[in-house]
């Protein structure tokens, strides 16, 4: 049942674009540090810790952003920002253009953060939010299979990783290396391309209400219902009075 559930389909899709990007540019970073900036295994904390450092606070105000723009704006939209960044990886690594090689990549590391803290904060809030009420007690059968796909995903993305990796070993070296951040980035725009197109016309993007919405609604809904005949009647009647004063003003 829950393959036949085409929201949670596209989002497991999106999801598991991101998560097998997020394999391959761990899986990468030993090599960015050695390969394009020079540098040793040690680096690879110059790379991540930034990272780690703007991503951190990105996970407190997740929720936030999920209430402005919706689960499903954020997660795509996160996705193909962070896939454009990178691809300025993957181009600009090993250039000094911000003092430093080392500064330049570390810099370009720290914008992802908060992009990957969005995406994996709001993965549960998406995937509750994917179950059909009458499937509400299945809940954690969702979480399950997620897992398990993404899991065996993942393992696809460790696999082609260690491809670049050998040739990065052998005559590509730097551009093998180049290729597997691309191969990140392409991940994520596959991820975001195929689940619109599982979701197809029945995609809808809708802002999440605030809760000055919410309560606006609610007031909406418990307002009695007018009758329309009453209305009239009493119009009717205030106007009769009207014009007996009018008479005997006269």
């Amino acid at each position: 049942k829950t393959f036949q559930n085409r929201r949670f389909l596209a989002l497991m899709v999106l999801l598991a674009g991101s998560q097998m990007s997020f394999t391959v540019l761990t899986a990468a970073a030993p090599y960015i540090a050695i390969k394009l900036l020079s540098g040793t295994e040690k680096d690879v904390s110059l790379l991540l810790g930034p990272l780690i450092l703007t991503a951190v606070p990105m996970f407190a105000l997740a929720p936030a952003v999920s209430r402005r723009f919706g689960w499903e704006y954020a997660l795509m939209g996160t996705s193909v920002l962070l896939g454009v960044v990178y691809c300025l990886t993957a181009s600009i690594a090993g250039m000094s253009l911000l003092v430093s090689e080392k500064v330049t990549a570390m810099v370009i590391f720290s914008i992802a953060g908060p992009m990957i803290a969005v995406l994996l904060a709001l993965d549960a809030e998406a995937i509750t939010a994917c179950v059909r009420d009458e499937e509400k007690r299945a809940v954690s059968m969702y979480f399950g299979v997620y897992n398990l796909v993404i899991k065996s995903l993942n393992g696809v993305a460790i696999f082609l990783t260690g491809l670049l990796v050998d040739l990065a070993n052998q005559s590509w070296g730097a551009a093998a290396v180049r290729a597997m951040v691309i191969l990140a980035a392409l991940l994520l725009f596959l991820g975001v391309a195929i689940s619109l197109l599982i979701r197809g016309s029945s995609l809808r993007f809708r802002r999440l209400p605030s809760d000055e919405t919410q309560v606006s609604e609610k007031q909406k809904n418990t307002l009695p219902a007018i009758d329309t005949q009453t209305v009239s009647d009493n119009q009717q009647q205030r106007n009769g009075e009207a014009d007996h004063h009018t008479q005997i003003d006269r």
